[in-house]
């Protein structure tokens, strides 16, 4: 017989360990009342949020997959088990899922799912993200709070500030990630300070995370994660920019409402986004011959800029090894390697890897990124190559 427990006092504890980042707390809380046999399917759901969050995306597969034996139709599950196909590279499929419950429910959030990942989709072409990215804003446009209008923004031109200096604007949520932003310091410490001033919008950075910025006399930096996006969008309109360049796109989705309407005479998006973003208030993307083909510019809502060679800005600040020889000339094995994250890493990235590995005779493949540190994950891993 099975023995009963006290599910509700178990599943608040559950629920505090996890709002307060406790994740394995949570789990062990959890855990006998998935064993008791009196698991609900809300409880199933927890467990795979919890487990997602944990980057433990193989167990979160089974344990709501459990949640749906009990409920086939239920929509969250559902999404959170898309969710963890993605997180393990199995895109086209996490892609279709998003796609039906974004259609079935005019659900914002499978909506924006749907967006962010589909650039990445291997049976996606440029038209069909263009579609899914204008539905989104669509629904964005719909649903949610967003800044209001201005239409009395004017034309940039030099000089409209006193200093004559040309007013720039960065918006980021990952200034205080040093390496992931190599290419964007490169580019801000570049600029010339007697024509331009800088000034950054940070989200989730204290002002001591700024090492790598060579601030300017005139420059300044604005701590915004805890302004909502009407107060972001009136904080930058007052700063009277001339030009704001977002760096996020959709690696941060709940920014992209700031880009429904116009926050300076022109707005830029560079560095992070893949394809269109099809957002209104974006004009530009910067880009360059290899990552935007002239063929593809059909697709894109904005007007597109193309720098002659690379359009990153790749500045090493530390000190770097030397290279050396391969090891391959000292031994017999050749080893790839990629430090790619994992849902980079779909079914036709596995195909052609497969195929590599299987042509070059006594080679590896070391693969490493987060998701690596769950054992349940490689095993994921290992079992997609054997297939």
């Amino acid at each position: 017989m099975e023995e009963l427990v006290d599910c509700e006092r178990l599943r608040d504890v559950a629920a505090q360990a996890f709002d307060s980042g406790q994740l394995l707390d949570a789990l062990q809380a959890i855990d006998p009342i998935l064993a008791s046999g009196q698991a609900c399917v809300e409880d199933w759901l927890f467990t795979g949020q919890v487990l997602i969050k944990a980057r433990e995306y193989a167990q979160a597969i089974q344990v709501l997959n459990e949640g749906l034996q009990l409920d086939p139709h239920h929509a969250e599950l559902q999404y959170e088990l898309a969710n963890a196909r993605f997180q393990l590279g199995d895109v086209p499929a996490a892609t279709a899922e998003f796609e039906r419950l974004a259609n079935e429910n005019s659900w914002l959030e499978a909506w924006s799912s749907l967006a962010t990942i589909i650039p990445g989709c291997p049976t996606a072409d440029n038209a069909k993200v263009l579609d899914v990215r204008r539905a989104f804003v669509a629904e964005l446009l719909q649903q949610a709070t967003l800044p209001s209008a201005d239409s009395e923004l004017a034309t940039p031109t030099a000089g409209t500030h006193p200093s004559q200096r040309i007013r720039l604007g960065y918006v980021s949520a990952f200034f205080h990630r040093a390496n992931y932003m190599k290419p964007v310091w490169g580019l801000i410490n570049g600029h010339d300070r007697q024509r331009f001033e800088v000034e950054l919008f940070a989200d989730d950075c204290q002002l001591e995370q700024f090492d790598w910025f060579k601030k300017g006399v005139h420059d300044r930096i604005h701590i915004t994660s805890q302004l909502d996006n009407m107060a972001l969008a009136n904080l930058m309109r007052d700063r009277s920019l001339d030009i704001v360049i977002d760096l996020n796109a959709y690696s941060v989705v709940p920014r992209l409402g700031l880009y429904t309407q116009r926050l300076a005479p022109s707005v830029v998006a560079w560095f992070n986004l893949y394809a269109t973003s099809a957002l209104p208030g974006i004009d530009w993307i910067v880009g360059d011959e290899f990552v935007i083909r002239n063929e593809e510019e059909a697709w894109y809502s904005e007007k597109i800029f193309r720098l002659p060679c690379s359009y990153l800005a790749f500045v090493v600040g530390h000190r770097a090894p030397d290279v050396v020889a391969p090891p391959c000339l000292k031994d017999e094995v050749f080893t790839f390697g990629s430090l790619v994250s994992q849902y980079k890493i779909t079914p036709a990235v596995l195909d052609a890897w497969s195929e590599i590995l299987c042509r070059v005779n006594n080679s590896r493949l070391l693969l490493a990124n987060r998701a690596m540190q769950s054992t349940m994950n490689r095993d994921y891993i290992t079992a997609e190559f054997s297939k």
